[in-house]
């Protein structure tokens, strides 16, 4: 993508701006025949890439045959990356959940793209195996430099890859073994009920609710219907977990895994230095999140916290922002950045990918979803509340970071999950400075407390959740099984350690591990501090001296192209505690400044 200027760009005006998706920029209709052929084509390439290289050998020990290889397997790589008509159905179904049409193609293309996609398995397993000094060779050939960084992933995962008819063992046994477990346990949570004043409501529903609920009394009356919703598939959830875990293990110990969290930082292409340092950092400045309950507990003019009070509302701002204004105050902080940013939003607002209002059937959440050689797609769920702007922000930091990657040739286009929270964070912040600029300082008060609330909860409770999954998974590993109540008070003990004296949790409160789908993905849950943290490093960086936002540039454009710690080396970040603790120390800060605000009041 070729950089814009630094003069200012004409506005989009609110009339050419497109709120709901047009999927018509991948395919005309459900029942266009270039549907099929994508699918014929996708297939075809996988089967004429194994019946090239799989009778093959000299790749692993030729320079020049493994560069053909590897040249080859790009261009495969260019033809299946997007896999579209999945996508194309995905996207469907995002938008109406009842389409059964969509749900059919999804099951029939994921069915068909696995069984493709599995021909080729042979050549990740075979370069993985290549002996050490042969490895070495190949990382210091400079015939092989474009594919450098891709060869020493490879090389790193081959140490724990195992033959091919034991991958492919593995694969199918991840179903029965794990994903049914878990889909199992969702699909009780889905159908589970409560009775709340008399309504029968779901339990999804309740759990939403819990924080706007204005009386204390009555968020820790509907905790406690959630909790006794949570108990009754405690029985069935105990062994999900248990299995999962123990299949986990058994993973682990068939690829050589020491550590229950290597794979995970092995898949996120971290230096698990800079992990252990940020996990050490955010536990031993957990004091940090204790002095934020303390004041949200004056804030709420309570006696004590119970767990139903952690992210309870401390008030409400009279300001409402409709899209037109969101879009307005998100488009300024960007093009203050950089105008290539505010003309990638423009773009993305004209073009139908921007999904923006609620409606039946559609997913509920926010997300963003790109692919290669494919137009990138944000959903929102806009309802004029200062939360809709910043996830504005968050989702278009995430567009942005894609656009800029594809920068990149296509192996290594798609960033590390260690990074992802890192762009989506930096945009966010610039959003949030923006709106919390012109705010009267009666209403700066609840806004800090909610932005404040949500990076407590996306650092420290993340981290605190980190160190529950390692403890059970050490209990598991050396138990051999963990009873239900010993998970909830596994859970409690963790959530205690970062809540602080100013909350007080009761025995049930632990129950909420059956509801918590990131335990499902081993230690996904330290990407999200780690992005943060490095987010406001770089944030900090823009503000002392704008021209930075280059580097910061640098780092979009770099995809995985590069480690994330010599991403962020090159920019001038050294990833380690001396970082982390520089970005704590601003949260530190607006603790300070939110506990001035209230003493003012």
């Amino acid at each position: 993508m070729k950089k814009t200027s630094k003069k200012s760009i004409p506005k989009v005006k609110p009339s050419g701006i497109k709120t709901r998706w047009d999927l018509s920029l991948l395919y005309k209709s459900p029942q266009d025949p270039q549907i099929e052929k994508d699918m014929v084509r996708m297939e075809a390439a996988f089967a004429a890439f194994e019946e090239i290289y799989r009778p093959k050998s000299d790749y692993s020990k030729d320079e020049k045959a493994l560069r053909a290889a590897l040249e080859a397997y790009e261009e495969l790589t260019k033809v299946t990356a997007s896999m579209k008509p999945l996508t194309y159905f995905w996207f469907i179904k995002e938008l109406d959940s009842d389409n059964s049409e969509a749900e059919a193609r999804i099951r029939l293309y994921e069915e068909r793209l696995t069984k493709a996609s599995n021909r080729i398995q042979f050549f990740d397993i075979a370069l993985g195996k290549i002996p050490l000094e042969q490895q070495k060779i190949f990382l210091e050939s400079e015939m092989l430099t474009p594919y450098r960084y891709f060869l020493h992933k490879l090389f790193k995962a081959g140490r724990h890859m195992l033959s091919e008819p034991e991958e492919k063992l593995m694969a199918l046994k991840s179903g029965p073994s794990t994903s049914m477990w878990i889909t199992g346990v969702n699909n009780a949570i889905n159908r589970g009920m409560l009775t709340f004043k008399g309504k029968r409501i779901s339990l999804g529903e309740g759990m939403n609710s819990v924080s706007k609920m204005r009386s204390s009394k009555d968020r820790q009356k509907l905790w406690s219907e959630i909790t006794r919703a949570l108990k009754e598939v405690s029985d069935f959830s105990e062994s999900e977990m248990n299995a999962v875990f123990t299949d986990k293990k058994i993973s682990d110990e068939l690829r050589g895994f020491k550590n229950a969290y290597d794979a995970t930082i092995l898949g996120y292409e971290n230096d698990p230095n800079a992990v252990h340092s940020l996990v050490a950092t955010v536990t031993k400045n957990f004091a940090i999140a204790h002095r934020f309950f303390a004041v949200k507990k004056k804030m709420l003019k309570l006696s004590k916290l119970t767990y139903a009070d952690r992210a309870a509302s401390v008030g409400t701002s009279n300001r409402k922002f409709n899209f037109d204004e969101a879009v307005e105050l998100t488009r300024e902080s960007f093009e203050k950045a950089d105008p290539q940013y505010a003309a990638i939003l423009d773009s993305y607002l004209t073009q139908g990918q921007i999904d923006v209002y609620p409606k039946k059937g559609k997913d509920t959440g926010a997300f963003c979803a790109g692919s290669y050689d494919l137009p990138t797609y944000v959903l929102l769920n806009h309802v004029d509340e200062l939360r809709s702007v910043t996830t504005l922000g968050h989702e278009m930091g995430h567009a942005i970071h894609t656009e800029r990657s594809k920068t990149q040739p296509v192996f290594y286009y798609h960033y590390s999950t260690a990074v992802a929270e890192t762009a989506s964070t930096f945009f966010e912040g610039l959003v949030f400075e923006r709106i919390i600029r012109d705010l009267p300082e009666r209403e700066r008060v609840i806004i800090l407390h909610d932005k404040l609330q949500d990076e407590i909860a996306t650092i420290f409770r993340q981290i605190a959740f980190f160190n529950f999954e390692l403890d059970l998974h050490t209990q598991v590993r050396t138990k051999g099984w963990v009873p239900k109540t010993e998970i909830a008070a596994t859970l409690n003990k963790h959530m205690a350690a970062y809540l602080g004296k100013a909350v007080t949790l009761q025995p049930d409160d632990g129950y909420f591990f059956i509801a918590v789908s990131h335990f499902r993905r081993p230690f996904y849950v330290y990407s999200y501090a780690y992005g943060e943290l490095i987010s406001r490093a770089l944030r900090a960086r823009v503000k002392a001296d704008p021209s930075y936002i280059t580097k910061v540039d640098q780092f979009l454009c770099a995809g995985s192209s590069k480690s994330p710690e010599q991403i962020f080396a090159d920019i001038g970040i050294e990833v380690g505690p001396k970082l982390f603790e520089e970005g704590l120390k601003s949260i530190e800060a607006d603790v300070t400044e939110l506990e001035r605000l209230v003493k003012k009041r």
